[in-house]
């Protein structure tokens, strides 16, 4: 048998093909989005100076034919209502004015009589002047109970060594269970060296 020849309806509709869709991706990059103009910033709004341009993917000056207004800017950012440019660099809550950091909340510090947060600028990251000075003479322990030995009539009366630490329980020995009467339960032992025989 002969080889058969490949169609030229076959070579014609593969190059239509070809070159609709060069067409329609030609059309697509040469749409009128991908040739207008990036945004400009309003004079002197921008970090280099007066006709600067602002990446389109932040939310900023001159977008959407929305102006941030000059309070509002900080850098290529517009702080949103309620906020200040804290140090001409970042947005920061505005608290109102400040006399001192008592007035500030937020993490934040008074500066120039501004709410400023901590990290502004990067080596301001705490008081210096917020010391806790802790004493452990102030310490001072109060006993409020006290098991000096067995109590009369008690099984194991020799039972006077301790070798556990203490534990609070309430036995419910009243069957009420909203009332609490606690027990201090801890394991004791008769003598020293027998803490390897059962305890009590």
């Amino acid at each position: 048998m002969g080889s058969l020849a490949m169609p030229r309806f076959g070579v014609c509709v593969g190059w239509t093909v070809a070159l609709a869709t060069a067409a329609l991706v030609w059309s697509a990059c040469s749409s009128n989005d991908e040739l207008s103009p990036a945004p400009t910033c309003p004079s002197g709004a921008c970090p280099g100076g007066a006709g600067g341009t602002l990446d389109s993917s932040s939310t900023g000056l001159g977008f959407g034919g929305n102006d941030c207004p000059a309070v509002q800017q900080c850098q290529s950012k517009c702080c949103q209502d309620g906020q200040f440019c804290a140090l001409g660099s970042q947005c920061a809550v505005d608290q109102g004015s400040c006399v001192g950091a008592d007035d500030c909340g937020f993490d934040s510090y008074c500066l120039n009589a501004q709410c400023v947060p901590y990290g502004l600028p990067p080596e301001h990251d705490r008081d210096a002047l917020c010391k806790l000075a802790a004493s452990v003479d102030a310490i001072l322990p109060s006993v409020q109970c006290r098991w000096t030995g067995p109590p009369l009539g008690d099984p194991f009366p020799n039972h006077v060594q301790v070798m556990s630490t203490p534990v609070v329980v309430d036995f419910d020995f009243d069957g009420d269970s909203k009332t609490l009467s606690p027990s201090i339960v801890f394991t004791s032992f008769p003598t020293v060296g027998s803490y390897l025989m059962p305890g009590v």
